[in-house]
């Protein structure tokens, strides 16, 4: 695998050093990577089970995962690599956003009366849920709108996107996906804000929504789409189409397609490294990270060890499926 010199981060503006790469893998906690060398440089005890979703503050004082098998979040001071909380959340805890020093994070309470999932809102600071927000069936991606006012949220088993007013947690609108496609799960917010794009799995495509969360467009994707993300230039939107084994490029202006990758298996979650160059995807069924380079889109060498790898994410926070923006 080429490995990228110092220099050239220095010249990016993150230092090769300085960046982590964090990993969330459901049956070994988090493993770390040298955000320059892809060199395991760690691993951390998370004190919960099967975690999934993962996340870092901005201001780097915080690593969070969602843990869905004991059903809570785990609060990781990320200069010590300590745990220094664990939160109750509820059954089936996934998916985590952050904004500032607040958490939402999806689960699936049982008693549900309409069987619905649910949003908790947490302050990580006084280490609990401030609020529960009720939202659609099997929510699953979660994406705020550029002045912070929404929180989007996938819902793939009814075929809806919500869009929740913030703070509040009130729900302001309802996106039908149904005469486009069926399950909702990635969402992602364009680089300038002006937009999104959503991954429709079941269908095989991604819908384009407005800044007024209405569909404009529906472009085809190959098999089972999930996470996406915009390269750091925002030139080209990113695809893991994971029964398909691909990463699929397509221009971020037309949504013209570019280009196919082959990765490996039920890689749902990918992250760019600091200085762009390298996209590294987090590959469960394969046991591995798939490596691919973001510029000529050819896959580089990819990264075993792994038992099942599920969520990625870099800190100084970078571009990927979880990452901010």
């Amino acid at each position: 695998m080429k490995i990228l010199a110092a220099a050239a981060l220095v010249a990016f503006g993150v230092p090769a050093w300085a960046q982590t790469l964090y990993v969330s893998d459901q049956q070994a906690g988090v493993v770390t990577l040298n955000g320059a060398t892809l060199a395991r440089t760690g691993q951390i005890s998370i004190g919960g089970q099967g975690p999934r979703g993962i996340a870092v503050t901005h201001d780097g004082a915080l690593l969070v995962t969602a843990n869905q098998g004991s059903g809570d979040l785990s609060v990781i001071d990320r200069a010590t690599g300590k745990l220094a909380a664990r939160i109750p959340i509820g059954p089936s805890t996934e998916m985590v956003r952050l904004r500032g020093h607040t958490a939402y994070a999806t689960f699936e309470p049982p008693g549900d009366k309409g069987g619905l999932a649910h949003i908790a809102i947490v302050d990580l600071d006084r280490r609990r849920v401030t609020a529960n927000i009720q939202s659609g069936h099997e929510t699953e991606g979660l994406e705020f709108s550029a002045d912070g006012k929404y929180l989007l949220v996938a819902n793939e088993g009814d075929n809806t996107i919500s869009i929740y007013n913030l703070p509040a947690g009130t729900l302001a609108q309802t996106v039908r996906t149904g005469a486009y496609g069926n399950r909702p799960r990635g969402i992602k917010r364009s680089p300038d804000g002006s937009h999104y794009v959503a991954s429709l799995e079941f269908s095989d495509k991604f819908i384009v929504l407005n800044k007024d969360f209405s569909i404009t467009q529906a472009i085809p994707t190959a098999s089972g789409p999930y996470g996406l993300a915009f390269s750091p230039d925002g030139s080209r939107l990113f695809v893991a189409a994971a029964k398909a084994g691909l990463l699929q490029a397509f221009d971020a202006r037309t949504y013209a397609h570019l280009a196919d990758v082959a990765i490996g298996k039920r890689c749902w979650h990918f992250s760019f490294t600091a200085d762009g160059k390298r996209i590294v995807a987090a590959c469960g069924r394969s046991g591995a990270l798939s490596v691919v380079d973001a510029a000529n889109l050819k896959a580089l060498p990819a990264i075993g060890g792994f038992k099942m790898p599920w969520g990625i994410v870099a800190y100084p926070n970078d571009v990927g499926t979880l990452d901010e923006p």
